[in-house]
């Protein structure tokens, strides 16, 4: 398949990826610690989405089960915008080989879950030399003229420093509704950086956790695997990896303990840690769905290139007036209905129904306090409520 194919149809039914900040110096050496910052924040976003995670469990393993029975999956699309930095006179960046080598190893990390990435439209050539020695926060220049909404860009710069200048791979942002990646040119190529990142831009951190400077509170029992390090329990606890405990074998060869005294064993081949680059070669199958999970809620972000995101509000941030009061109920839907309930409710409410691909799947004005959703299948879905000049979002599930 050529990546560089545009394609406009764009869905997708699972989603895994992955990618580390580094600096080469061998095939087996460390790679720098990736630059991309995470928080509570996207450990507490699954704990507000626990229903949706838990029905995309078991529409993976569905899948799973369905097509070890020989049923082929069609692959499913992803667009990204590629952003070149070259110097004014068109030289040092990526040429069009280089990437598609970049992209080819991308997608063959994928192809297991029927996932493809391609390039969206011409690859964007930025030919500056001030921007050649570009800084973590020198996005925010180049937002205005060269990014793609709607779906994720990706920013390949020869060189590439952090806030103190020191040499970084790469990291991401995805703040103010804005999905972004910069990796640098040499670590593009060393099957593990854009992978990294790309996990980040899809809800993951790292194995050893959010705290890059800590040992990890996660026990090695997995009795807090849920809350601590990951937030995901078929990765082990990881005291944090590096070319110090971690042998050219893949073994890990540290003697770090947990606060019960176990000793670590973590997995030394998971991408998303900080092992060496060679050893990484694969993401959990909770790492998968989780990005999966994330990607079908937040799918407007990725798959709709040139349109601006919505904001989703979540409920806590409403004030409590009027029909930014409404609450619906029950959460997953029962009997086919969804009750509103609001001190200001009344007949002239309208509403939307769409699913998380953005399209428009009912709509109407709500009756009696209730809205009949029984003709809809089984699945997550946005409802907008709109009363006058008020309106709110909710996500429902049936």
């Amino acid at each position: 398949m050529n990546v560089f194919s545009k394609n406009t149809n764009l869905f997708i039914t699972s989603l895994a990826l992955l990618l580390i900040s580094c600096i080469s110096y061998g095939q087996n050496e460390l790679a720098q610690v990736c630059q991309t910052t995470s928080s509570e924040v996207s450990l507490n976003y699954f704990k507000k989405h626990a229903e949706e995670l838990e029905i995309a469990k078991k529409a993976f393993t569905q899948n799973r089960s369905t097509n070890s029975k020989g049923d082929v999956q069609s692959i499913q699309d992803i667009p990204i915008k590629i952003h070149v930095l070259r110097y004014s006179n068109g030289t040092g960046g990526l040429n069009t080989a280089e990437l598609e080598n970049t992209f080819e190893n991308l997608n063959n990390i994928f192809k297991a879950i029927n996932i493809n990435f391609s390039i969206y439209e011409d690859i964007d050539f930025i030919d500056d030399n001030d921007l050649m020695n570009f800084s973590k926060g020198d996005e925010k220049t180049l937002e205005i003229d060269h990014y793609t909404s709607g779906i994720l860009n990706i920013y390949f710069a020869q060189y590439l420093t952090n806030a103190s200048k020191s040499s970084i791979c790469g990291y991401s942002e995805n703040g103010d509704n804005k999905d972004i990646v910069v990796v640098k040119n040499n670590c593009s190529i060393n099957d593990s950086t854009l992978i990294h990142e790309i996990g980040h831009i899809f809800s993951l951190v790292h194995t050893h956790g959010i705290d890059n400077s800590q040992l990890t509170t996660e026990l090695v029992d997995g009795s807090n695997c849920d809350t601590d390090g990951d937030g995901i329990c078929d990765t082990p606890a990881d005291p944090g990896l590096s070319y110090q405990n971690v042998d050219s074998f893949c073994n890990y060869t540290g003697n770090a303990t947990d606060a019960n005294g176990d000793q670590f064993t973590p997995d030394t081949g998971n991408i998303m840690s900080y092992s060496l680059k060679a050893c990484r070669t694969h993401f959990s199958a909770e790492q998968i769905i989780r990005m999966y999970t994330y990607f079908t809620l937040e799918i407007n972000r990725f798959t709709q290139p040139g349109v601006i995101p919505e904001i989703v509000i979540e409920e806590e941030e409403f004030d409590k007036e009027s029909l930014t009061a409404v609450k619906l109920f029950p959460n997953p839907v029962q009997n086919g209905n969804i009750y509103l309930s609001s001190n200001d409710i009344d007949t002239s409410i309208s509403f939307r129904i769409i699913n998380p691909q953005g399209q428009a799947l009912a709509n109407g004005y709500v009756q009696n306090n209730e809205i009949n959703v029984n003709n809809l299948p089984a699945g997550s879905y946005i409802l907008q409520l709109q009363n006058g000049s008020s309106n709110v979002t909710r996500r429902f599930i049936k």
